[in-house]
Parts: C-alpha cells; sequence; structure tokens
C-alpha cells in the first residue's frame, strides 16, 4: 500500500472527530454520567487516532504520531470554542493526551511482549 494511502485512516478518523465536535452540544446536562462517557469518548478517539497515525508510519514514529495527535486535538478544542454550546478546554486537551498515551504505552507493552515470546520460543526449540 503506498504511503499516502495508509494516512487516509486516521485522515478519515479525523473527519469524524471534527464532525462530531461541530455539533452543538444538544444533551441536557447529566452531570457525571455525561462528563464520564465524554471523557471515555475522548480517551478512546485519540488512541485510536494514534494508533491509525502510528500504522500509518508503520510504528517506527511514535512521538511523530503522538505529537499529531495531541496537535489535532489542540486544533479541535479551538475548532470547538467556535460551535454555539461547546467549549475549549485545556482538560479535554489532556485527555486527548492520555489516550494517544495509553495507546502508545499499550503498544510498546505488546510488542515487548511478542518479542520476548519469540526469543523464548526460538530458545526451546
Amino acid at each position: 500500500m503506498p504511503a499516502a494511502a495508509r494516512f487516509l485512516a486516521p485522515l478519515a478518523l479525523m473527519a469524524l472527530i471534527w464532525a462530531l465536535s461541530s455539533q452543538p452540544d444538544p444533551a441536557p446536562d447529566l452531570g457525571a454520567l455525561q462528563g464520564a462517557a465524554a471523557v471515555l469518548g475522548h480517551l478512546a478517539s485519540y488512541a485510536a487516532l494514534w494508533t491509525l497515525f502510528s500504522w500509518a508510519m508503520r510504528f517506527r514514529r511514535p512521538l511523530v504520531a503522538f505529537a499529531l495527535t495531541v496537535g489535532y486535538g489542540v486544533v479541535d478544542e479551538i475548532h470547538q470554542s467556535f460551535v454555539p454550546g461547546r467549549d475549549a478546554t485545556a482538560f479535554d486537551v489532556g485527555v486527548d493526551a492520555a489516550g494517544a498515551a495509553l495507546a502508545w504505552a499499550l503498544t510498546s507493552w505488546a510488542c515487548r511482549r511478542l518479542a520476548r515470546d519469540r526469543v523464548s520460543s526460538y530458545e526451546s526449540t
């Protein structure tokens, strides 16, 4: 697959995030439940975005993927500040960064585990 084509997946997710954050906040305030759902949504979507950026770069530049992901989180928060009923918060950018960091940590852990298992299986033969 050509390198440029691999970037279609993160771009598609970025477009979805943009479309969702363009919606005025229609839901009534549900307090902690709504806050928890928003945090989980940010964590999941930005973990997925980091994963897609990393995949597009063949997992060779995780810091670049992190910077792109968090940078997009900042841009999206600025964008939300112009949407009626929405606001921009540093907390949301922090949660976006936490989602990207979580995906990075889980991917790193999984890669180390796979490498260790390969070495173990090689040594046992």
